[in-house]
């Protein structure tokens, strides 16, 4: 799901990069808007996905935005869902926090630096700057 805009291209890399055996379909969705949420979740069998990924989303927006990007991905997900996030460290990560705390009261987080998967790996004493971030939805015990 992304802004209207940026659709043909993501989906002329869908057919680019077409697996066998898995679906993928592409569709407007924008975070918070009840109407594409309801129509991303028709989508779904089931009303949620087993995928839920997003890249080079989380970048000056305003925190509105960023935490109802976390509410839009917990609502696109069931309880076996991996919503993927990678994340490139711009500058100060101060001004995208409310999408990373909002997300660590929805899910559990599992950070995995993408230094070892870069075309050049160095080792330059710099801190790790591009993540991939695995959330998986908090269980919700009866008594909260």
């Amino acid at each position: 799901t992304d802004m209207p805009d940026a659709l043909p291209l993501i989906e002329h890399n869908v057919r680019a990069n077409q697996l066998h055996g898995c679906s993928v379909t592409v569709h407007a969705c924008t975070w918070g808007n009840e109407a594409h949420l309801q129509q991303v979740e028709r989508l779904a069998d089931g009303g949620a996905f087993d995928v839920v990924l997003a890249c080079e989303v989380i970048y000056k927006q305003s925190a509105d935005v960023l935490e109802q990007l976390a509410a839009t991905q917990q609502r696109l997900a069931h309880t076996q869902s991996l919503i993927l996030v990678a994340y490139e460290f711009r500058g100060s990560m101060l001004e995208d926090f409310p999408y990373f705390e909002a997300a660590d009261e929805l899910f559990h987080c599992e950070p995995i630096s993408l230094r070892p998967y870069e075309d050049h790996p160095h080792d330059d004493g710099e801190e790790d700057y591009r993540y991939l971030y695995i959330y998986r939805l908090r269980r919700v015990c009866a008594d909260e």
